[in-house]
């Protein structure tokens, strides 16, 4: 009888590591769980915080012009100083019309000049965003030339005088 008892307590024992190591894996294992979960939702909760950022932003830009000005020069820089109508309506959920008038607007304020793109569409140059090359010019021919190369006042291929001019890359 005393082994009998002996080994019912060496078993109890036992049982009672067992199921405190099971306890204490398993609560490291749901831990871990817990810890992924946790980062996953804050990366969620980031991304929704950022768009609903983005949405009240839109929704202030919308109804100010001033505002809407600095987002739209400030979106050119993104876009390497060139706009178009669509990037536009893209980057502030806009219809076609007030898109192209915004632009037009900046335009007129000389902060950006359109030009005919490849296939016909208007893009926006936002000259504070491009960088800047001087270059001797003939008015008469067209020619451009590095001014480093150019030693004599007149066009090589044509005669006309050469002008210094800054062009945007």
């Amino acid at each position: 009888m005393l082994l009998f008892g002996l080994f019912d307590h060496i078993v109890k024992q036992v049982a009672s590591e067992v199921a405190r190591q099971v306890s204490i894996a398993g609560r490291e294992v749901a831990q871990e769980a817990s810890r992924k979960i946790m980062n996953e939702a804050m990366e969620v909760g980031k991304e929704q915080v950022k768009n609903l950022g983005r949405t009240v932003n839109l929704n202030m830009v919308k109804g100010n012009k001033e505002k809407l000005v600095t987002e739209i020069t400030r979106i050119a820089g993104k876009y390497n100083g060139e706009l178009t109508v669509p990037i536009v309506m893209t980057e502030f959920d806009m219809p076609e019309s007030e898109a192209e008038r915004s632009l037009r607007l900046l335009a007129s304020k000389d902060i950006c000049f359109a030009r005919e793109g490849m296939d016909d569409t208007t893009v926006y140059i936002f000259p504070g965003f491009k960088p800047r090359k001087t270059i001797k010019l003939c008015e008469y021919c067209d020619n451009r030339f590095d001014p480093k190369d150019m030693k004599e006042p007149d066009c090589p291929s044509c005669g006309a005088v050469l002008i210094t001019a800054d062009v945007y890359e």
